[in-house]
């Protein structure tokens, strides 16, 4: 059964030693074919060198549906913030619900309300210099 390569081998020209090649979103990355295509060293090295590489172009680029799922994190949000500086609990705990729907545990500051944090977040955006958090 013939091996099956993650590379290509590409051939050297014009004084130029071979090397290892793979396309990625229609983008071509080349890698040291040390001693020729049956060097196996050399292409191990490469393969090292490819999957480094991808992990970096997988890091970069922009995942589908990213700017929409951040929106829908900041309206959740500032939903979340406006019920609890108004009082509007009922409105907070639905917010807080569709945070846990969404999958956004780890969006929020903290991961339930308290009371304490509440009135402080109430306090600081009123700038009221009676409120007492105690």
């Amino acid at each position: 059964m013939p091996r099956s390569f993650k590379l290509t081998w590409q051939p050297g020209g014009d004084g130029r030693s071979g090397r290892w090649r793979k396309k990625n979103l229609g983008k071509a990355y080349y890698f040291d074919g040390g001693h020729g295509k049956s060097d196996r060293d050399a292409y191990y090295r490469a393969v090292e060198q490819w999957e480094a590489k991808k992990t970096e172009v997988d890091a970069a680029a922009p995942r589908q549906y990213q700017q929409e799922y951040e929106a829908e994190i900041s309206v959740w949000w500032q939903v979340y913030a406006w019920s609890n500086r108004h009082g509007e609990t009922a409105t907070a705990q639905l917010a807080y619900e569709n945070r846990n729907d969404f999958g956004l545990c780890s969006t929020l500051p903290f991961s339930s309300p308290s009371p304490r944090m509440i009135a402080s977040e109430v306090c600081s955006s009123q700038r009221q210099s009676n409120c007492r958090t105690t």
